[in-house]
């Protein structure tokens, strides 16, 4: 979460990297955002899906680790179970950052399948350039790409999968501390 290396850009031959909480400075280093400033929706809710995702790993993990040491607590894998469902959604949707057209130039792949062709060949035709743009091109260049924090994102989805799957269908065993 706290990298600046979430996602990156390719344009114009230089490479901008960007992060859900922080952005890379001057000289490199990560520098939070400044309090006040203004995010899209997709930024948005993909800066309220991380945090929200590690919490909810945390406060399992602790209640996990409660009931391995203490007690059982009544219900909890199902409590255990849907927290964990709900933090490998909210990891997932920490991706909704790549519609930003802010941070992303605008420039997704369905923005280039939605693009009026008839806009592009009347432009040509009143510039006599005949040469279309090259639209793998064109999203190489500008589009956003899933950086080395985008990498663990990933990652923490399957973690949270498994985790999930592992606590509803394994068995409990007694608290070391109640024998």
């Amino acid at each position: 979460l706290i990298t600046c290396e979430f996602m990156y850009s390719t344009a114009n031959n230089s490479t901008s990297f960007i992060g859900l909480f922080t952005y890379p400075d001057e000289t490199g280093a990560c520098q939070l955002y400044p309090s006040g400033t203004n995010f899209d929706s997709y930024t948005e809710t993909a800066r309220a899906c991380g945090g929200l995702a590690a919490a909810i790993g945390l406060g399992t993990f602790i209640v996990l680790l409660w009931e391995s040491i203490c007690c059982q607590i009544p219900c909890a894998k199902i409590l255990e179970t849907t927290a964990l469902l709900a933090a490998t959604v909210c990891q997932g949707l920490t991706f909704i950052i790549f519609g930003s057209e802010e941070l992303c130039q605008g420039l997704t792949v369905s923005t280039l399948k939605n693009m009026n062709i008839t806009d592009i060949v009347t432009d040509s035709i009143k510039t006599g350039d005949f040469s279309f743009p090259d639209f793998e091109q064109v999203l190489d260049e500008y589009a956003c790409q899933t950086g080395k924090s985008g990498a663990y994102s990933i990652t923490a989805i399957g973690l949270f999968g498994i985790s999930m799957l592992v606590t509803c269908f394994s068995w409990r065993p007694e608290p070391c501390m109640a024998k």
